[in-house]
């Protein structure tokens, strides 16, 4: 048992690595409630407290008034309850450098499978962002960056 560990230790050069996809799960695996208002604004938290701020708010709302849109993350899938999202699917996340994990989804969609490409960045340990590229962002056929807020939902 030890000689094949040590075996393993010269192929892969004597050093001793963390998976990315292990690094990854520790950060965004969980539920995540989207920071949007009753009127559709999309504030930014900038950070937990910011999170907290803003769950403080719902909770003095009635569910009515808030809907919730949640997105889980694994490690191989992000689903959200939004009709519609890009953010729905299997996904394969890149490295994670400077705060921010590239990742491409296949995003699922009612009557079809649309692949995207985005990255998650780590604002603060309760709070991130998720930017999806070249989405179609009106009628006129504008295209850009969406950008979605999420706070780590207890």
């Amino acid at each position: 048992m030890i000689r094949g560990f040590v075996i393993a230790l010269v192929f892969s050069g004597g050093a001793l690595v963390a998976s990315p996809e292990i690094a990854f799960a520790d950060g965004y695996v969980g539920h995540w409630l989207r920071v949007i208002t009753a009127e559709g604004e999309e504030p930014d938290p900038k950070n937990n407290e910011g999170c907290e701020a803003f769950f403080a708010v719902r909770r003095v709302r009635s569910r009515r008034e808030c809907s919730g849109k949640i997105l889980t993350i694994t490690p191989h899938r992000m689903e959200t309850d939004e009709e519609g999202s890009d953010v729905t699917g299997v996904v394969e996340f890149g490295r994670t450098e400077g705060g921010r994990t590239p990742f491409s989804i296949k995003a699922e969609h009612e009557y079809s499978v649309v692949g995207r490409k985005g990255f998650i960045e780590q604002h603060d340990s309760n709070y991130i962002s998720i930017t999806i590229h070249d989405v179609q962002l009106d009628e006129q056929g504008s295209v850009g960056d969406v950008v979605m807020r999420y706070c780590r939902q207890r």
